[in-house]
């Protein structure tokens, strides 16, 4: 840690980056250290310090953490570099999650398409099926509407209620 603060300190980027992402037991890839490289400014004229320690994560062959991955995201789909993500997802550098769905969701383009099946997997069924709502597919809510177990059928009043209020 003590390492990590003099690379950041000395605005050493790459190497803290590096560092970070390669901590042993992954002592540094916590939150707090996503949030001290996005407060990190370059002053070399190059990439945003956030951005070296996205790389440098990316690099690895583990993928990232949940907090890394929301972070990314983030701002990514704010970028509309949507099928990127899902190429990283897919490929298991990102781990699907309710709140990285949450960040796809909110896409411009494709969002809830993209967000539908880390919802099923996380069974988040109430949020998979106002994608469906969402994206039109009318034919996968008549299936929705018969499930048997009232345990995974949705609530449709309450779908219905906040699809209203997105709208």
């Amino acid at each position: 840690a003590e390492k990590f603060a003099a690379l950041m300190e000395a605005e050493e980027w790459e190497k803290a980056a590096h560092f970070a992402a390669t901590s042993p037991s992954q002592e540094l890839r916590t939150r707090e250290t996503v949030v001290a490289f996005q407060a990190a400014k370059a002053t070399d004229g190059g990439k945003p310090p956030v951005l070296r320690y996205f790389g440098a994560l990316l690099a690895l062959k583990g993928g990232l953490t949940h907090d890394e991955g929301v972070a990314l995201a983030t701002p990514m789909v704010a970028q509309g570099q949507l099928p990127l993500l899902q190429r990283w997802i897919g490929e298991g550098r990102l781990r699907p999650s309710e709140q990285l769905a949450d960040v796809l969701c909110d896409a411009e383009r494709g969002g809830p398409a993209a967000a539908l099946p880390m919802y099923r997997e996380a069974g988040v069924d109430e949020k998979a099926t106002l994608c469906l709502v969402e994206t039109g597919d009318l034919e996968a809510l008549r299936e929705e509407s018969r499930k048997e177990d009232p345990a995974s059928k949705p609530d449709w009043l309450a779908l219905l209620g906040r699809l209203c209020a997105a709208r």
